[in-house]
C-alpha cells in the first residue's frame, strides 16, 4: 500500500490516543491534517478504518489490521534512524531483543558477554515477556528478534508458524525435574511425573507456553495437577522458592546453558519436547546486529551440547 509514513503515524496516534484532537496534539499538527491522513488511508484501503462516536475514535476490524501495519511502519522507520545514527558512532546495534523467561538465567547473559568481547559500544535492548506478549510486539516492530519457543506451540493457528514470521530452531528441549542438591530424589537416574504428585511443587501460572507444555504433560497421562503447589511465572522465583522450601520445579535445556546452576536436575522420563529458537519478521532484512546475535546463540548452544 503506497501510503506515506506520516499518514501511518496519524493512524497510529489516533488509535493510541482515542481521538483525532489528542492525536493532533501528540504529533504537533492540526486536526484537519489528521482527518486528511485517515481519509487517504481509507481511500487506498477501500474500507473504513475508524468509527467516531461520543467516546472518541475506535478502530474497525479493518482498522485493527492496518493499525498493526501503522505500528510496524513507524517502529521500523525509528529503527532505521537509530541504525543510521549508530554508523557514525561505530556502535554494535541497534537491536531490541524480546526473550521468554527460560532464556534469561543463562543464555542471554552469555550472549551479551560474548558480544562485549567484540569491542565497540553496544546499542541493544532486552525485553523479557511471555510468548503471548512478545509475539504481538514482534509483529508491530517493537522488537527486532524474539528468542523463545518456536513452531511446535510457538506459532499461530494450532501451532503453525505465522506466515509473516521466519523462525529458526536452535535446539530441541526436553524437560527436567529441578530440586535442591540435598534432595534424595537428586540421586535418581530419571523420574516419572506420576510418581511425584505427592511432592510439594513450584509451577508456572497460565499465560506462558511453558505452562501449556506442563499442563499437556499432566493431561496426556490423565494425572491431576499437584495439590501442594506454589504458582509463579518468574523462573527466578520458581528456583529460589524451590531451593528455600525443598520443593520441586520443572525446567528445560535452555535454562542450563551459559551458567552453572545451584540446583540439581534429573531427566524426566517420557518427557515432552519443544523446539527453542528465534523469530523475526519475514518482510524485514535482518540487521548485522540481529545476524550476529543469532550466530552467537547458535555457537553457544552448539558448545553446550
Amino acid at each position: 500500500m503506497d501510503i506515506d509514513t506520516r499518514h501511518w503515524r496519524a493512524l497510529r496516534a489516533v488509535i493510541e490516543h482515542g481521538s483525532f484532537n489528542r492525536a493532533a496534539e501528540a504529533l504537533g499538527v492540526t486536526q484537519p491534517a489528521i482527518s486528511k491522513s485517515i481519509a487517504l488511508i481509507e481511500r487506498v484501503a477501500k474500507a473504513q478504518v475508524l468509527e467516531r462516536g461520543h467516546r472518541g475514535a475506535v478502530p474497525t476490524p479493518a482498522g485493527v489490521i492496518l493499525g498493526r501495519t501503522a505500528m510496524a511502519m513507524t517502529n521500523l522507520a525509528r529503527q532505521a534512524r537509530d541504525e543510521l545514527s549508530s554508523l557514525g558512532e561505530e556502535a554494535l546495534g541497534p537491536l531490541i531483543v524480546g526473550a521468554t523467561p527460560s532464556a534469561m538465567p543463562g543464555l542471554m547473559p552469555a550472549v551479551f558477554g560474548h558480544l562485549c568481547t567484540r569491542g565497540g559500544p553496544l546499542r541493544i535492548g532486552l525485553r523479557e515477556g511471555l510468548d503471548s506478549e512478545l509475539q504481538p510486539a514482534l509483529e508491530k516492530g517493537e522488537i527486532g528478534l524474539l528468542v523463545g519457543p518456536v513452531t511446535d506451540i510457538g506459532g499461530t493457528d494450532g501451532g503453525r508458524p505465522s506466515p509473516n514470521i521466519v523462525e529458526g530452531v536452535l535446539l530441541t528441549e526436553r524437560m527436567y525435574v529441578g530440586m535442591a542438591r540435598g534432595n534424595p530424589l537428586a540421586q535418581a537416574p530419571t523420574l516419572r511425573i506420576q510418581d511425584l504428585l505427592d511432592q510439594p511443587w513450584v509451577l508456572p501460572t497460565g499465560g506462558s507456553r511453558f505452562h501449556q507444555l506442563i499442563e499437556a504433560l499432566f493431561l496426556s497421562r490423565g494425572l491431576p495437577w499437584p495439590a501442594d503447589v506454589i504458582r509463579t511465572n518468574s523462573l527466578y522465583l520458581q528456583k529460589h522458592i524451590a531451593l528455600a522450601s525443598n520443593r520441586l520445579f520443572l525446567l528445560t535445556d535452555v535454562e542450563l546453558i551459559g551458567h552453572e546452576p545451584q540446583f540439581a536436575w534429573v531427566p524426566l522420563a517420557d518427557s515432552p519436547v519443544r523446539k527453542f529458537g528465534w523469530k523475526r519478521l519475514k518482510a524485514i532484512v535482518p540487521s548485522p546486529m540481529a545476524k550476529a546475535f543469532i550466530d552467537v546463540m547458535t555457537d553457544l548452544i552448539a558448545a553446550h551440547r
